[in-house]
């Protein structure tokens, strides 16, 4: 059994709602004394001066006005404030109080009894523009006998970064997020991000920059390379044993033809040795080339005899 019938939800509808029609009119005329957060927005500022940080940017408005101006004025989205730099500001400390006249044009209908921070400060600087170098950060391992040929390129190599010039001239370089790669045995290129950890004043013209770099597998080879006696203090004939030392490194397979002992050079380095107690010299490699990895001299030392004239 239904306590109302449909007539009466109707007119219990009808009449509900004009009572929320009521009560909205009255609340909407009715004033009210409350704070309104607003955003300030600066503009216009000298194009050879920059913030060196972020002012204030809400500002707490205590009006009076209306509900129905309230609504007009707000809504349901924080408000926002426009201040013209070099119209109305042209200063580096501002009191809010001296901009009520303009917010009220700007919010119509509020009568705006107070501003909180009573100041804003501008802290602004001489704007920098300047080049710096991009510094790659990067971990790569390749596969065993593989190695990367020559450098990892990245293009463009420098980034023009603007911003105030305290801080601008701190600024040397700029990093790039870690290439980190592993058990490489190809050629690798792609894109890679700029670790953007400046202020949020300073401007940069890039995001990423791209890399790439090639891969040579690598093979063992051997050379017999004859030994260059040098600093030898006396002015006596030597002799050396063996007068020639096999060294040991990874060459590319591409240059292994190439690479012959015209690019290498060991030495019999007598500085340190004492000739009436020692009997051998260190050999060492003092030469080599540039594709050569993991140069090894296969025997260490040498046995000597002096000569006497």
């Amino acid at each position: 059994m239904s306590w109302f019938s449909s007539e009466d939800r109707t007119t219990f509808i009808a009449c509900l709602c004009i009572s929320c029609m009521i009560w909205l009119l009255s609340a909407l005329s009715e004033n009210y004394k409350t704070e309104v957060k607003v955003d300030i927005e600066f503009t216009n500022f000298p194009e050879d001066k920059m913030l060196v940080e972020a002012p204030d940017s809400i500002l707490y408005l205590f009006v009076d006005a209306s509900g129905s101006d309230l609504m007009r004025s707000i809504g349901f989205n924080r408000p926002r404030i426009r201040l013209d730099y070099q119209k109305h500001l042209n200063t580096n400390s501002l009191s809010t109080a001296s901009f009520i006249n303009q917010f009220q044009e700007q919010l119509s209908g509020l009568n705006i009894i107070d501003i909180k921070p009573d100041s804003i400060y501008l802290d602004l600087e001489k704007r920098l523009e300047k080049k710096v170098p991009i510094v790659l950060m990067e971990k790569i391992e390749t596969a065993k006998r593989f190695e990367v040929s020559g450098q990892v390129s990245i293009s463009p190599d420098s980034v023009t970064i603007a911003g105030p010039q305290s801080i601008v001239d701190t600024i040397r370089f700029m990093r790039t997020e870690l290439l980190e790669l592993s058990n490489v045995t190809q050629a690798e290129s792609g894109e890679l991000k700029l670790q953007n950890t400046f202020p949020k004043s300073i401007q940069v013209g890039l995001e990423t920059v791209q890399y790439g770099f090639t891969v040579e597998e690598f093979t063992e080879k051997r050379l017999t390379i004859p030994i260059t006696v040098e600093n030898l203090k006396v002015n006596k004939p030597v002799v050396l044993y063996p007068r020639s030392v096999e060294i040991q490194f990874l060459v590319p397979t591409s240059k292994y033809n190439e690479i012959d002992t015209s690019y290498f050079v060991v030495i019999a380095d007598f500085s340190n040795v004492d000739l009436s107690v020692h009997k051998k010299v260190p050999l060492e490699v003092v030469e080599q080339s540039i594709n050569a990895r993991f140069v090894r001299i296969l025997t260490t030392q040498a046995d000597f005899i002096l000569f006497d004239i």
